[in-house]
């Protein structure tokens, strides 16, 4: 099975209502690696390893779940430049 990498960034109130821990959750039931992070900007950036279907299982479930802070969101499909055993929240 391929490994996929994608980079994500979200738009919204999105910092502040526990939406990087609610990744990290999410991603943690699909065995993702990867990590989260605050931006300056206020949005926040997700990068995110595993199995296609999984990563898009994962941002439907995210989505869903953080549906009433994100107002968009930019999915970014990439090549692997690093292995990542976890999934990490960078501060």
């Amino acid at each position: 099975m391929a490994i996929k990498q994608a980079n994500i960034f979200y738009t919204g109130r999105v910092q502040g209502v526990g939406f990087r821990y609610t990744v990290q959750r999410i991603c943690a039931k699909y065995a993702l690696g990867g990590w989260t992070r605050n931006l300056p900007d206020k949005r926040v950036e997700v990068l995110v390893q595993g199995p296609e279907e999984d990563i898009q299982a994962f941002v439907a479930e995210l989505d869903e779940a953080m549906s009433g802070y994100i107002r968009g969101k930019q999915l970014y499909w990439q090549k692997k430049k690093e292995e990542f055993r976890d999934f990490q929240i960078r501060f």
